[in-house]
C-alpha cells in the first residue's frame, strides 16, 4: 500500500483515527478502565500511524516509552502496543522496494548487487535497510526510503496541530502538545 503524502488526505486519515478513538472514549469503554478497551485502542493508534510512516508513527514510537504520557492505569498496555511501531513496522513489499532501487539506481537489481535480500533487516518509519553483496564480494546494507515518505513528512508538519488533536484524543492535550511543539 503505498504511502499517502498529501497533506489532505494524510489529515483525514488522522482525523479518522481520532474520531474512532473519541467514540471509544464516548462509548464508555476506556472509561471503565478496561483492559481489552485500552488494548483495542491502542491497536487503532498502531494501525494508523504504522501505515501513514513518517511523523506519526515517529510520535507513536516516542509515545511508547513516555510513561508519564500514557493513560493511568493501563501504561503498560500502551507501551506493549504502540511498542510494536519500534519493534515490528511494517516493511513494504518486496516488489515496491525492486522498482524504487531500480528507479533510484538507473538499471535492474541484479546488475547492481549479486544478492540482494527480498527480506529487510529491518524496518522503520521513513524506510527500510536490506542485506545485501556486491559483485566484488563486499557485503552491504541497502537503505531504501519509503516512496512519498519525503513529500508525507512535509505534509505532517504543515498538519501537526492535526496531529496533536488526533492524539488528544486519548492522550492529555498538553501532555502530546510538549512532545509535538
Amino acid at each position: 500500500m503505498p504511502i499517502r503524502s498529501g497533506r489532505w488526505s494524510r489529515v483525514v486519515r488522522l482525523g479518522g483515527m481520532a474520531v474512532g478513538l473519541a467514540g471509544d472514549a464516548a462509548s464508555g469503554l476506556a472509561r471503565r478502565g478496561s483492559e481489552a478497551a485500552h488494548r483495542q485502542a491502542a491497536e487503532r493508534m498502531v494501525k494508523v500511524l504504522g501505515e501513514m510512516k513518517g511523523l506519526p508513527q515517529k510520535v507513536g514510537q516516542i509515545l511508547s516509552v513516555l510513561d508519564d504520557v500514557l493513560p493511568e492505569g493501563q501504561r503498560e498496555v500502551w507501551a506493549e502496543v504502540l511498542g510494536r511501531l519500534q519493534a515490528r513496522a511494517a516493511p513494504l513489499p518486496w516488489e515496491e522496494v525492486r522498482a524504487v532501487l531500480e528507479a533510484e539506481l538507473g538499471r535492474p537489481v541484479a546488475e547492481a548487487f549479486a544478492e540482494l535480500s527480498p527480506a529487510p533487516a529491518a524496518a522503520a518509519s521513513i524506510g527500510q535497510v536490506h542485506r545485501g553483496r556486491l559483485h566484488d564480494g563486499r557485503e552491504v546494507a541497502v537503505k531504501v526510503q519509503y516512496p512519498g515518505v519525503a513529500a508525507a513528512l512535509h505534509a505532517d508538519l504543515d498538519n501537526i496541530g492535526a496531529l496533536v488533536g488526533a492524539l488528544s484524543a486519548v492522550l492529555p492535550r498538553a501532555a502530546v502538545e510538549h512532545l509535538v511543539p
